[in-house]
């Protein structure tokens, strides 16, 4: 285990982008006006005409896709389900995303995977990243195939990997392969997919993925230096995710369940909402709320809602 926490600390590296005042910062929520749910911000600029970071997490039913930007540079991280392709497409038609830096493959669920070959055929992408070893998930098989089909750089992801936007990036906190630490295989680190830092001198947000509860606990000890402003809850808010342990060590403020009004296991499970009102997390849901768009400011993200689309 210490050569794990080790290596850990190694792939976190030091120092961490500016912490917050420690006070809870006022949270600026902005609504637009029901039925204005088409309604996408450009990219935000920042002091001296200098971009600032901005994460979207659209609404695109029952599924998960989160869209990094800053300026002109944009990351997909996720694209939803089969179902969900042409809606995350609209959305960053909308954004004006014209060009992704990558689209970045966190885990193999249809959820997250299934909306991949959909993008790739709509939207120029530079290379895509795969977190994942091996699977036999036909949704992910599918999306290799959309890969090669299309002609995109492909590399897979371990722990460690960087993804510079200039005002802001990604870390990639987990896999950790062999050779990352002498206990890491077959831990829960290793095979459970990418859990994400996106990270900015204001802001720190973590992508939990399919880590599960396990997996969120053993994060915590090999990054123990790890905490956040904002939780994108792992698998949309199932009872195995969104662990007490996390909650406590990590410390978010803001949490966001990328989730659909119409899922038939009835997520975001009770007990993870009660997990999140006891340490006094304040949620967003893109099933009631609609897509959440955050900007990094000085004293917190600042939260835009977009309400969703009308049922037909």
């Amino acid at each position: 285990m210490a050569a794990l926490l080790v290596a850990g600390l190694a792939l976190l590296g030091r120092p961490w982008p500016a912490a917050f005042p420690a006070e809870v910062p006022a949270w600026e929520q902005f609504t637009l006006p029901p039925g204005d749910w088409t309604t996408v911000p450009p990219a935000q600029p920042g002091g001296a005409g200098d971009p600032v970071l901005e994460v979207h997490v659209p609404a695109a039913g029952d599924g998960e896709a989160v869209l990094v930007r800053c300026g002109g540079r944009a990351v997909l991280i996720g694209a939803g389900g089969p179902w969900a392709g042409p809606r995350v497409a609209a959305y960053l038609d909308r954004a004006g995303v014209r060009r992704l830096e990558a689209v970045v493959i966190a885990h193999d669920a249809p959820y997250h995977v299934g909306g991949v070959p959909y993008v790739l055929e709509r939207i120029p992408v530079n290379a895509v990243h795969d977190a994942v070893r091996t699977s036999a998930e036909p949704a992910h098989r599918e999306a290799l195939r959309a890969v090669t089909a299309a002609g995109i750089a492909y590399r897979q992801v371990r722990g460690g990997d960087r993804w510079d936007l200039g005002c802001g990036g990604i870390r990639a906190l987990t896999p950790l392969v062999e050779g990352d630490g002498e206990d890491v295989q077959p831990g829960p680190l290793a095979d459970t997919g990418a859990a994400l830092l996106v990270h900015s001198p204001q802001v720190r947000v973590l992508l939990a993925g399919s880590l599960g509860a396990e997996g969120e606990e053993a994060l915590t000890r090999v990054y123990p230096d790890l905490t956040v402003d904002v939780l994108v809850v792992g698998r949309r808010g199932h009872r195995t995710a969104t662990s007490a342990v996390l909650l406590e060590r990590a410390a978010p403020r803001l949490a966001v369940i990328p989730v659909g009004p119409y899922n038939e296991e009835g997520r975001p499970h009770a007990d993870v909402l009660e997990r999140l009102e006891a340490a006094g997390v304040r949620v967003y849901r893109t099933d009631r709320d609609g897509t959440i768009q955050m900007t990094a400011a000085p004293r917190g993200p600042r939260v835009r809602l977009v309400p969703p689309q009308p049922p037909p």
